[in-house]
């Protein structure tokens, strides 16, 4: 669901040039955003949860998902220079 809301809300640009938090080489994705997409997984799946350390790692696992995702438009980026 998170990865489904962030194609949804940011473009391929945006997602190749961005972290979820930003660092030295990339710009930080819209921290309000990405708070809407916490909330509504949170609303979506927390019942699935026993306390609200399984709710945060739920959100992290989320986050480690989405930095992959923007980590993959890279590369794919740089492979299609190939052909």
């Amino acid at each position: 669901m998170a990865l489904r809301l962030l194609d949804n809300l940011f473009s391929t640009d945006v997602l190749k040039r961005s972290t979820v938090q930003g660092t030295k080489d990339f710009v930080p994705l819209n921290p309000e955003t990405i708070t809407a997409i916490k909330d509504e997984v949170v609303r979506s799946f927390s019942f699935q949860c026993r306390n609200s350390e399984e709710v945060a790692k739920m959100w992290d696992t989320c986050k480690i998902s989405i930095g992959k995702r923007c980590q993959n438009l890279r590369k794919i980026g740089k492979d299609s220079r190939l052909t």
